[in-house]
């Protein structure tokens, strides 16, 4: 372990074109004193108080109204944490601080977000209760799982030109707002009927 030494690149064009640049004009104005695991961390925090708040207080179904103020911070509090998760591997090299604790640190922390996020996303989008939640939830973690199989057989974690981290992100943070715009109920509409599919839970295919 002590021997290791992380090896990756991500060639999104969100985070060559934003993230890397505006995370290091972010980390100039970042104190040496703040450890990088401590911005790893507050990310992780940026994780847990929007899940927390939607599966304790406003419900944990995969389907029903969520109020404006969740979807502002959620959008938000993503949004940073990408930020986070782009500026404490540059604050570790700034101040050589850079260890093979700190990777695996910030990598469970991804882990872990990986599995939150997308349960948010369902809940916003009004996938509901049904299998195609569970194929969703699967093509995002098995995503995750084979990505991480990939750099450790490999020795190096390769985003491509569109990836699901960076350019993502974007994209997840533009339908939260776009969904403060026309409400969670937008994505719940019906488009078509679905009992067609036969797939159990679903009567009508929605937006989301």
């Amino acid at each position: 372990m002590k021997k290791y030494s992380y090896c990756g690149e991500d060639n999104g064009v969100a985070y060559i074109y934003f993230f890397d640049p505006v995370a290091e004009y972010f980390i100039t104005w970042t104190p040496e004193w703040i450890a990088p695991n401590l911005i790893s961390f507050m990310g992780f925090v940026c994780n847990v108080i929007p899940f927390t708040i939607l599966y304790t207080c406003i419900g944990a179904a995969l389907i029903g109204d969520v109020p404006m103020w969740f979807l502002v911070l959620q959008s938000t509090l993503y949004f940073v944490y990408r930020m986070f998760d782009e500026m404490d591997g540059k604050q570790a090299r700034k101040t050589k601080n850079g260890t093979p604790f700190g990777m695996i640190f910030d990598h469970g922390i991804d882990c872990f977000a990986a599995g939150m996020q997308p349960m948010i996303f369902a809940r916003i989008v009004q996938i509901g209760d049904n299998y195609i939640a569970k194929i969703f939830f699967f093509s995002v973690f098995q995503a995750f799982h084979f990505v991480t199989i990939e750099h450790y057989y490999f020795g190096k974690l390769v985003m491509p030109f569109i990836n699901g981290v960076s350019d993502g992100c974007i994209i997840v943070t533009i339908l939260g707002m776009y969904t403060m715009c026309v409400g969670v109920n937008h994505w719940a509409t019906p488009m078509f009927d679905g009992r067609w599919l036969c797939i159990e839970g679903v009567d009508d295919v929605t937006r989301g």
